[in-house]
């Protein structure tokens, strides 16, 4: 019974232990996917809807980068580039909103870039098939 009682403090201050460094990965988890996805662009509902004699283009800028940033949306419709400057706060979204008239889509293609000012590359570059 004795030897019993010398181990019950052993095991305790090793389960103890165990919690502890079970809540300190945990915190370090969180912490690091926070810091992780800190400081990114994202593009979200990007949409392409056809009504009745246009296409429509939409989508959502979100700003992750913890600060204000400014952004250009450039869009090629059948030659012609039609270009946005945003500027967009920290954590705020921007929704982006293109009216294609079916009688100028040309050859039925749409690109889409999107770049952070300064950038030469776009964040997003997509394009759309519309026939």
């Amino acid at each position: 019974m004795t030897e019993v009682r010398r181990f019950l403090p052993r095991v305790k201050i090793l389960y103890i232990a165990s919690l502890v460094v079970l809540v300190a990965l945990i915190v370090f988890t969180v912490f690091r996917s926070m810091v992780v996805n800190a400081g990114y662009i994202e593009v979200q509902r990007e949409q392409l809807v056809k009504a009745d004699n246009e296409w429509i283009i939409q989508l959502d800028i979100i700003n992750h980068e913890g600060k204000t940033q400014d952004y250009i949306i450039k869009a090629m419709v059948h030659g012609v580039q039609y270009s946005e400057d945003v500027s967009l706060m920290a954590a705020r979204m921007f929704t982006y909103i293109r009216h294609i008239p079916q009688n100028i889509a040309g050859d039925g293609s749409v690109t889409l870039a999107i770049y952070k000012n300064g950038e030469a590359e776009p964040f997003r570059h997509v394009t759309y098939y519309l026939k």
